[in-house]
């Protein structure tokens, strides 16, 4: 933000006057009072606020001097203030956080908020709106579009399941326990199985029993009890991205087996998630991907993404997984 001020004086002059001066704006003779503005003279004070800057806001002259914010210029600091506020709090603010909901929309935050406010599980965006659970709360606009019914939950997944089935040949039709818990359990369940310094919030965990048997002379493995546990009142948005995501885990585990390297797993997942944002037409969920500084989902999204801008199929890329 700056601040600029016009140093302005103001000269009476008498009919007696022996030069005769033109309006800098109008170009008319100037006749008794004048206005001399920064080495310029002007008639009137209308000829002299036609060259100053317009309040965005108010429309009005910045006869005062004026303020700049976010490329804009404002008369006064009121009148920035009714443009530029927090969201949460709705106080006018020098020092706003322009962020994104996971669905696109940009909002302003001040500094206030951010630090002391609880976050969304969902959207990690400021809220004191409700509990979702014990430890963690929900804003309103993730509640408002939450999943809560077992049936539309039950149609959401069978249709991700179909789609990833016909985009990428996922096998569509053994028992997958589709099974809603709160944040809580999720954080518990998730805990030992990767510790990160940016504070994820898990969506999503697929479990499974596996072992290895001697058929044929060869070790195959033998794969039972698969399950799909999700974080319950998620938004209908992230429920897609989530089941997408997991289910793709379910599919590594049948065609690949077990993963040492978590990095490249949760990449290849988030990796085809992505691609069926793509296809649902909600890409602007990706954008998360891409900034994620997480190491494991972040980094992990971006070398598969780049996998497969080189090979241009799935398939391609298992053999680098492992």
């Amino acid at each position: 933000m700056a601040m600029k001020r016009f140093l302005t004086i103001i000269f009476v002059l008498f009919s007696s006057v022996l030069w005769a001066l033109n309006c800098t704006q109008c170009g008319k003779k100037i006749r008794g009072n004048y206005i001399i503005s920064e080495g310029n003279n002007f008639c009137s004070e209308e000829c002299f606020h036609a060259t100053l800057p317009q309040c965005s806001y108010c429309q009005e002259p910045c006869v005062n001097g004026y303020v700049t914010f976010c490329n804009q210029i404002f008369c006064s600091e009121h009148c920035m203030y009714q443009v530029y506020y927090c969201d949460f709090c709705k106080q006018g603010s020098m020092k706003l956080l322009n962020t994104e909901y996971f669905d696109g929309k940009t909002i302003m935050i001040c500094q206030d908020c951010s630090q002391n406010n609880h976050k969304c599980y969902f959207c990690t965006m400021p809220t004191n709106h409700k509990k979702l659970s014990k430890n963690f709360y929900i804003c309103h606009r993730c509640e408002k579009t939450s999943v809560t019914n077992p049936q539309k939950i039950s149609n959401i997944f069978k249709k991700v399941r179909s789609d990833l089935a016909k985009l990428y040949k996922f096998e569509p039709n053994h028992h997958i326990d589709l099974i809603p818990i709160s944040a809580d359990k999720m954080q518990e369940m998730t805990r030992d199985l990767y510790i990160s310094e940016s504070n994820l919030t898990q969506m999503g965990l697929m479990s499974c029993q596996y072992f290895s048997k001697m058929q044929n002379g060869r070790k195959k493995l033998v794969i039972k009890n698969c399950k799909i546990y999700f974080v319950e009142k998620m938004p209908e948005i992230l429920l897609y991205e989530t089941l997408a995501h997991e289910l793709t885990h379910d599919y590594l585990r049948h065609n690949v087996g077990e993963i040492a390297n978590l990095t490249n797993e949760e990449g290849f997942c988030e990796l085809v998630a992505s691609l069926y944002n793509d296809y649902r037409g909600k890409s602007f969920l990706n954008k998360r991907k891409e900034f994620n500084s997480d190491p494991v989902y972040g980094g992990g999204y971006r070398k598969m993404k780049q996998l497969f801008s080189q090979y241009k199929n799935l398939k391609s890329i298992l053999p680098h997984l492992k």
